[in-house]
């Protein structure tokens, strides 16, 4: 339930609900001293995601040169 309080100012009535004492509009985020958390878990994907970048070019080039290798490689034909 929210906290409810009741003020008299100058012959006046002013209801506020939990923000007493705030100068922050009621649309605005309620800012605090808490910093945000620190996630490690991102790093993890993104070490994991250029590992795998670098580890399939490494392969596809392995793999271009053992292509390459077997065209180029000919048996020698017998010519009478």
């Amino acid at each position: 339930m929210p906290d409810l309080r009741i003020a008299n100012h100058d012959s006046s009535v002013v209801i506020s609900a939990g923000r007493a004492n705030n100068p922050q509009r009621m649309d605005e985020p309620i800012q605090t001293s808490e910093t945000k958390p620190h996630y490690i878990w991102p790093r993890y994907v993104v070490a994991a995601v250029l590992l795998g970048v670098v580890l399939a070019v490494f392969a596809i080039y392995k793999e271009a040169n053992r292509v390459k290798q077997e065209r180029e490689y000919r048996i020698p034909t017998t010519e009478k």
